[in-house]
This record gives C-alpha cells, structure tokens and sequence, in this order.
C-alpha cells in the first residue's frame, strides 16, 4: 500500500492517467495486494466493468444496513454509473462491500458510499476495500471524504486527517439532515 504520506512523481501520476485512459475497469484485486489485511480475508472486488451486472438492489440495501441512509435505487445507480470509480466486494457471490469516487484525476478525488455489511464488519473487508482504494486513488493526489462520524476512527487508521477548513453548501433541508447526522458542527 503506498502510504499516504509518500510522494509521488509526476511521471507516476502520467503513466497512471495513461493507464486509466487505456482500460474501463478499474478495480481487479489480487490476492498479492491483500499484505496486512486482518486474518488474510480476501473479497473479490470488481470495478466499473461490473456496472452492468450489478445488483442496485443489493447496492442500495447495503449502504442502508451500514447506516448512510436508504436512497432510491436509480439514483444510487446513477451516482454510482456518474463516479469515475467504483469498487464492490463480493464473498463469494453475495455483495458485501461498495464503495465510489469522483475524481479530476490529477489533484484531488472523492471518496463516497465506502459500506461494508455490518455483520461482516471487523473481519478485515473495510481494510481490504481501503487498500484498493488508497492504492488506485493516491497516485491522483488528495483523497477527500466526509464520514459518518462515529466512523472517522476508521479513517483515521489508514492516514486521513480531520480538515479544519472543510465548507459545504446545499439545500436547507439537506443541510438540516447532515446537521441531524452529526456531519456539520
């Protein structure tokens, strides 16, 4: 895993956005990248190649069953189809794990809808997912992300730190229910 702390050159960042350029999917995941994950648990993770085989259903319960609320399945669907990544885990063949980002591809990205079934949470998939993540998503600069807040520990273990000066503007009501959640002071 490349530590968020490590530089990277512009040189890796170009043949990186070549790559990405090159290929639709974006998200294989060999066993060989699992070093470190809690008791060697590997899910297979599939990327954007997969969106037309995926389960909105499945996708919409389960960010719903890990707490960031229940959402029309076509626009999880969509939002997930808008995002320039898109990781799912699978056990075998039932869907365990989600998560997307949004990216300009050279600063900064977005991480959202990171979700892992709470039964199968504390089993090393939420570390395993993050890897992927961090690996596929560093190499284009600044990873942001606004959590849930009784999750930002889990953040925190892979190197993300609290912004000071993080701002948002939306809808009245949607900033009444990000205050009701925790995610506004």
């Amino acid at each position: 895993m490349v530590s968020p702390s490590s530089g990277l050159s512009f040189i890796n960042q170009h043949n990186m956005l070549e790559d990405l350029q090159g290929r639709e999917s974006c998200s294989g995941y060999a066993e060989s990248d699992n070093a470190g994950v809690k008791g060697n648990v590997i899910m297979r993770l599939e990327g954007r190649e997969s969106l037309d085989k995926v389960n909105w259903q499945a996708v919409a319960d389960l960010i719903a069953a890990a707490g960031l609320n229940q959402r029309e399945i076509g626009l999880v669907e969509r939002a997930f189809r808008h995002s320039a990544f898109c990781w799912f885990g699978y056990e075998k063949d039932r869907l365990i794990a989600v998560a997307r980002a949004i990216s300009d591809l050279t600063w900064c990205s977005y991480l959202a809808d990171v979700a892992v079934l709470p039964h199968q949470q504390g089993k090393g998939y939420g570390q395993q997912l993050m890897q992927a993540v961090q690996n596929e998503l560093l190499p284009f600069g600044k990873i942001f992300i606004y959590a849930v807040a009784d999750k930002m520990d889990f953040y925190r273990r892979f190197g993300f730190e609290t912004l000071a000066t993080g701002m948002v503007y939306a809808s009245d009501e949607s900033l009444l229910r990000m205050r009701e959640q925790g995610y506004i002071r």
